[in-house]
């Protein structure tokens, strides 16, 4: 119970510091055309990336410690969080369908390359929305597909406490709704999945088993954003007396 405790008051104060602007939600009538339409869902994380700070508690102060860990070839985040997010907004009754079962392994690549260039802030504008290649856009449509989800994964980060045993997780990733048919963005923002777990000797001890740990904080994160209403709140699917 109190790790629990500890996890949240930690968390809190984590994400108080990356507050931005205000996400405005979806206008009414996008939000229509959205429910009716179909969806493909795309999520690309380039740079395969772990970053660990350690706070290693000493007698008079506190140590803090920097590791990176890259994990490209162990796990496929970019297919299994795709399909994460498209059954977390078909269980909120958007018809969405994962990019790889709909795009060839070479428009796959072609779009994966276009969001690792795409840089999701910007100074004067904030939170910059993704633009979608016309011969992408073109193929989606061409498959039935009136809008794409874009997610760009910015930065695993893992703060962990050697005090307590407890670490916590920050994924943040820039989330682009575009109307394919017009070409237009209708919801971008900085949106996060953000959990917790307990480590005996290292908080590394995540990537064993082929990165199991990480692989199941991220699955649940992701089905909790959508339970809890978050996610499709934040978007305009929901309001504060719905389910």
């Amino acid at each position: 119970m109190r790790k629990t405790l500890l996890a949240i008051a930690a968390l809190a104060l984590l994400l108080s510091g990356c507050v931005g602007m205000e996400t405005k939600p979806m206008e009414a009538p996008d939000i229509e055309g959205f429910k009716a339409g179909r969806s493909a869902m795309a999520f690309v994380y380039p740079e395969k990336r772990l970053s660990y700070q350690e706070e290693v508690y000493k007698v008079f102060y506190i140590e803090t410690r920097g590791i990176t860990s890259e994990f490209a070839g162990m796990w496929d985040i970019d297919r299994d969080l795709s399909h994460d997010f498209a059954r977390g907004f078909q269980g909120r009754s958007i018809d969405t369908t994962p990019v790889d079962a709909l795009l060839t392994p070479e428009q796959q690549k072609a779009l994966q390359g276009q969001m690792a260039a795409y840089q999701a802030t910007d100074p004067d504008r904030g939170v910059a929305p993704f633009s979608v290649p016309q011969e992408l856009r073109q193929a989606l449509l061409d498959q039935g597909i009136d809008y794409l989800i874009s997610a760009r994964g910015l930065n695993i980060n893992i703060t962990a406490y050697s005090l307590t045993g407890l670490s916590l997780v920050y994924f943040p990733y820039a989330l682009t709704v575009t109307d394919l048919r017009t070409n237009q963005s209708l919801f971008s923002s900085i949106e996060s999945l953000n959990t917790s777990y307990d480590f005996e000797d290292s908080a590394r001890e995540i990537e064993q088993n082929g990165l199991k740990g990480l692989r199941e904080l991220l699955d649940t994160s992701t089905k909790t954003s959508f339970g809890d209403k978050f996610l499709p709140k934040t978007l305009g699917l929901v309001k504060d007396d719905q389910g």
